[in-house]
């Protein structure tokens, strides 16, 4: 509960940050970022949570924006792919593609039966079909990144909780992907040359309205343009006809003002300008360039504020300051129309590679499916001696490939029982070889060559320190000569054993037996004061008696010690150390432990 409980309030916090964060486009067609929130709710938590945290999502963005239709909307989408969703467990794009397709009809037909199909109610459905694909979009997004992002190169080792993926599932994302993305990238040049040639129609009527004044004040004499400047009536009526031929059949206005800022003239079927610059105010203006604006009416939607917008165009001739205002619907509507062909054929799309993506992968997961138990099967099949049933596939490549599992199935059935039994002498014989081979035939302890092969092998690991003990008995011949050879090759074996039980005690030591009564001890990760401590404790060992013909036997050891890399960086270096230093030992007829002096002394 309360890890749900942290993922709502992530949710709800990150979808409100995303709604603050829209991504205008143009005429006020936007990308709603917290449609996210909405679809991670689905695919992140139960039922009734995910109903809960869109719930506060919608309600969050209502008090922000006041935009009530879409929080009713994006929270009844919701409801209904969480119910699908929680109870199927498919992919998230499958149900939010079949979410949109049942809303969005019900949606047409509630608008063409009961509101009636105007240009308005046309806008409401427009908007409505743009958040549809976005939803659908984010949904098969949501999908790509929990399923593939666990697995990319730089992440797959820090992630442990990973959905597995299945190839009909892939070549069912390829179609969906493959099919769509070219046409999104399309929409959106579209949308941006639109807005590019809607602009520049918009400044080409202004400057045609300006070559259209500035000639016909160009054609005036000087008494004309007296008589103009100062409102005569039949100059004023003249002026007035240029400016109405020039809006002619248009929604287009013109005001005209005298330098005192008072009304010279107007278009016939202009609205006072006290009202139009009171409904101005409350709107906002998009600036172009110095003289050119656009103006957003502030009220309804965001696509209803450019329905309701104006072009508008200053210039100055003589003392009169001119406005021409030229609404937007002339070529705003076109363009969302235009724009909602393209929304259509998006969905076409989505709807054709949605079903050409289920049609693939249920034919592919199926054959593959066959296959996999067809391949399963084969251990038992070969250990029972039963025949290989091979499964019939309508894809060639499949159908071929399940003929030769089974051919290969029915040959491996011949060479399994002959294998087993090869096998079992290799391993018996691999064993003995090995023991031979890296072991002491008496001792049973590590040899020489075992001595040099991990030697090797902790010189490449460049182990930070370890130690070499040249161990060699004092007097041991006379051991053989008292109790005779075979005494002591049995002391030899006790020697071996009580070395055993040293290692037991210590993971970090190991013994190695060189020739006759030399023995090595190898010390890994080991400093100073440890390897001649471990050295004690090796002659306090060796010092308890032995038991040689019913008599107790005592013998001594000398013990060099080399240590890596203080007294070489090689095999040969360390032990010739080690050797030398047990050497003096013996010469100077002492017992115990003598560590090799440094390199260079």
């Amino acid at each position: 509960m309360r890890r749900n409980l942290s993922i709502a309030i992530i949710i709800i916090v990150t979808s409100f940050c995303a709604h603050l964060l829209n991504l205008p486009v143009f005429f006020g067609i936007s990308i709603n970022l917290s449609l996210i929130g909405y679809m991670l709710a689905v695919r992140f938590l139960p039922l009734h949570y995910a109903v809960i945290t869109s719930t506060l999502i919608s309600t969050l963005i209502f008090f922000e924006s006041g935009n009530l239709r879409f929080a009713i909307t994006a929270l009844i989408h919701t409801i209904i792919l969480a119910l699908f969703y929680n109870r199927k467990k498919k992919d998230l794009f499958t149900w939010t593609f079949l979410t949109v397709l049942i809303l969005a009809s019900i949606n047409f037909l509630f608008n063409y039966f009961y509101l009636g199909f105007d240009e308005l109610t046309f806008l409401i459905f427009f908007v409505y079909i743009q958040h549809s694909i976005l939803y659908i979009l984010i949904a098969l997004f949501i999908d790509l990144v929990t399923v593939y992002f666990p697995y990319m190169p730089y992440l797959r080792k820090g992630i442990t909780l990973k959905r597995p993926i299945f190839f009909g599932q892939v070549i069912f994302n390829v179609i969906v992907v493959v099919a769509i993305l070219p046409l999104i990238l399309i929409t959106g040049m579209n949308i941006f040359i639109k807005y590019s040639e809607t602009v520049h129609y918009y400044e080409e009527r202004a400057a045609s309205f300006d070559n259209v004044i500035n000639e016909y004040i160009n054609r005036l004499d000087e008494r004309e343009v007296q008589r103009f400047l100062l409102g005569s009536t039949v100059e004023r009526g003249f002026f007035n006809q240029l400016i109405e031929q020039f809006v002619a059949d248009t929604d287009t206005t013109v005001y005209v003002f005298n330098e005192d800022q008072s009304l010279f003239t107007n278009t016939a079927d202009a609205i006072d300008y006290r009202f139009l610059d009171q409904k101005m105010k409350r709107g906002y203006i998009i600036e172009l360039s110095e003289h050119q604006d656009i103006w957003i009416d502030s009220t309804g939607e965001a696509i209803h504020n450019w329905y309701n917008g104006h072009f508008l165009h200053r210039t100055t001739i003589l003392d009169k300051d001119i406005h021409l205002i030229m609404p937007l619907p002339s070529q705003f509507i076109p363009f969302v129309s235009e724009l909602f062909l393209y929304y259509l054929l998006i969905l076409i799309v989505f709807f054709s590679a949605f079903i050409f993506g289920l049609i693939a992968d249920g034919i592919l997961t199926r054959q593959l499916s066959q296959l996999n138990t067809l391949a399963s099967k084969l251990p038992s099949t070969m250990l029972d001696q039963n025949e290989i049933t091979v499964p019939v596939s309508r894809i060639f490549e499949f159908s071929q490939l399940a003929v030769n599992i089974g051919i290969v199935g029915d040959r491996l059935k011949k060479m399994f029982l002959e294998l087993e039994e090869k096998t079992e002498q290799l391993q018996k014989s691999e064993q003995a070889l090995y023991q031979v081979a890296h072991h002491d035939n008496l001792t049973l302890l590590p040899n020489r060559r075992s001595f040099y092969l991990d030697l090797e092998d902790l010189l490449e690991q460049r182990i930070d320190q370890f130690a070499i003990l040249f161990i060699d008995f004092d007097k041991f011949k006379l051991v053989n000569d008292t109790y005779g050879h075979s005494s002591g090759d049995q002391l030899l074996i006790d020697i071996a054993d009580r070395f055993r039980a040293l290692c037991d005690d210590c993971d970090q030591l190991s013994f190695y037996r060189l020739a006759g009564d030399e023995f090595i001890g190898v010390v890994r990760h080991r400093e100073f004061e440890d390897v001649k401590q471990l050295g004690e404790s090796i002659l306090t060992e060796l010092s308890k008696p032995f038991k040689i013909k019913g008599d107790d036997v005592y013998i001594s050891a000398s013990i060099g010690v080399s240590l890596y890399p203080n007294h070489g960086d090689s095999i040969d270096a360390l032990l010739n150390a080690a050797d030398q230093a047990m050497y003096e030992l013996k010469n100077k007829e002492k017992q115990g432990i003598n560590f090799a002096p440094e390199r260079g002394n």
